[in-house]
């Protein structure tokens, strides 16, 4: 009896870790992706160009001894396979011309952060060129829209607009260029 108890505990264990493998994957794995691309650009030669504006105050900086980590926090936060977007994508695909497609995840729950995700890859490399990530968040203190654009190896953008209860409503936009040494 202990046996056919055992055998039955890992049966349904092997089928519950199964079914979860298959849920994710769909799921592009975003946030080994930014990590990866933080590492090439720490050991690389990299240097950034970056144009800034909040409000109506604009910046512009460059930098030869970048902090990847923090240039690029907002894209690694992002990921897809958290158990909390379980079943919260509608997934799409389509092939843009003859040698890329974009992988399209629309939230199909209001309460989720990211609303959409798009990736633009190479069709016969599979290596994203292009993501492009909407956020919104909304409580009763505050509201919040981000856009976060991201070309490989060559350009992002961090946008957005944040209107708080108490204070005026404000705008950012971050751009930063990626160059090899």
């Amino acid at each position: 009896m202990r046996l056919i108890s055992f055998l039955f505990i890992v049966l349904f264990y092997v089928s519950c870790s199964e079914n979860s493998t298959k849920h994710f994957q769909n799921y592009f794995d975003t946030k080994k992706f930014f990590i990866s691309t933080i590492e090439k650009f720490k050991k690389g030669n990299y240097t950034l160009s970056k144009d800034m504006s909040f409000n109506s105050k604009q910046s512009h900086v460059e930098i030869k001894n970048v902090e990847w980590e923090k240039e690029l926090s907002m894209f690694a936060n992002i990921d897809l396979l958290k158990p909390a977007y379980r079943d919260k994508f509608h997934v799409d695909s389509t092939r843009q011309d003859s040698s890329s497609y974009t992988l399209k995840y629309t939230s199909v729950d209001s309460k989720t952060d990211i609303k959409k995700l798009e990736i633009t890859s190479d069709f016969f490399k599979k290596i994203p060129k292009k993501i492009v990530i909407q956020l919104s968040e909304k409580n009763n203190l505050y509201t919040s829209e981000t856009e976060l654009e991201y070309f490989a190896d060559s350009a992002y953008s961090i946008s957005g607009k944040q209107k708080t209860r108490l204070l005026e409503s404000s705008s950012y936009l971050v751009k930063g260029q990626i160059f090899i040494n």
